[in-house]
């Protein structure tokens, strides 16, 4: 059986330790698991984002990146969901708002025996397992004006849910959004309300348009063409062979501009606590301070 070879190693420049090196194998061996259940039910995907990037450019990981990430159409993923929970097994974990009342717009894959703890969206009552991210793609409106409307409505429900994230450095008036949240969900079950946000998401899902987003996680002015989404082949990354859009030159230009220029960048995540080899929960009842000094 194939895997990465464990060492340290330098990238393009770049040192990647010997344990984000566990981190990615960790990583694959949940996008495997993932791949063949999809495999199994029919159920197409694209590699996205900076994995997407990572697998064009660098024939698999980006040097920084520290996850992968996937994306499928909301039917698409309506069938994973429907079929994950006999499918996945433990330490395996499909994460959902309505599993752990933590807001991200996007499903996530754990292995539960693992730790990768996301600083500036700690929730202590969630799997803080290595994850995978699933981004979930709804249709947006043809017309710009109503789009525009859209998004602003997707937005504003997007921020009450956030309200269960552990942020640090709030200011003043976040914090008291974040108290008002919390009485609001007191009144109206988070999953009552998550079910409304779906809804207003997948809006436009059986109109004409011929363009989607990631609408639920992060409603932003990318627009991807739906051919992306159905003409796909298989591309090299590390040693593994991933579906990517036939034209995947021509949407990462539309989604990332002059993606051939170098640059070296950051992740998304900002600053996260890796442990291959403990679960979540040995960290469980540790102030963000101790969290800090098991940074390895």
């Amino acid at each position: 059986m194939k895997t990465l070879n464990p060492k340290e190693e330098t990238r393009c420049n770049f040192k990647i330790s010997a344990l984000m090196k566990r981190v990615w194998q960790t990583e694959i061996d949940i996008y495997l698991e993932f791949a063949k259940i999809c495999e199994k039910h029919n159920i197409k995907f694209i590699f996205f984002d900076g994995s997407l990037l990572g697998a064009i450019r660098h024939n698999g990981f980006i040097p920084w990146d520290d996850d992968i990430d996937v994306a499928m159409t909301r039917e698409e993923y309506n069938k994973f969901k429907k079929v994950a929970e006999k499918e996945l097994k433990a330490p395996l974990f499909l994460q959902t708002p309505y599993t752990d009342h933590i807001y991200r717009g996007h499903a996530q894959i754990r292995n539960s025996n693992t730790t990768a703890i996301v600083y500036n969206s700690y929730n202590k009552d969630a799997n803080q397992g290595i994850f995978i991210d699933i981004f979930i793609l709804d249709k947006i409106p043809k017309n710009k004006f109503i789009r525009k409307l859209h998004k602003i409505h997707c937005i504003n429900i997007a921020r009450m849910l956030r309200c269960n994230r552990l942020e640090i450095n709030l200011t003043a008036k976040e914090k008291l959004f974040r108290a008002v949240s919390k009485v609001f969900f007191k009144i109206i079950p988070y999953e009552k309300y998550y079910a409304h946000y779906e809804r207003v998401c997948s809006k436009y899902n059986k109109s004409n348009s011929n363009e989607y987003n990631y609408v639920a996680h992060n409603y932003c002015d990318r627009a991807i063409r739906e051919e992306h989404l159905k003409d796909i082949t298989m591309h090299d990354f590390e040693y593994l062979k991933v579906p990517v859009p036939k034209k995947a030159e021509e949407f990462l230009t539309d989604y990332f501009g002059d993606w051939k220029k170098f640059q070296k960048g950051t992740t998304t995540h900002g600053k996260i606590l890796f442990d291959p080899d403990r679960p979540y929960t040995y960290y469980k009842n540790m102030s963000i301070e101790e969290l800090r000094k098991h940074e390895k």
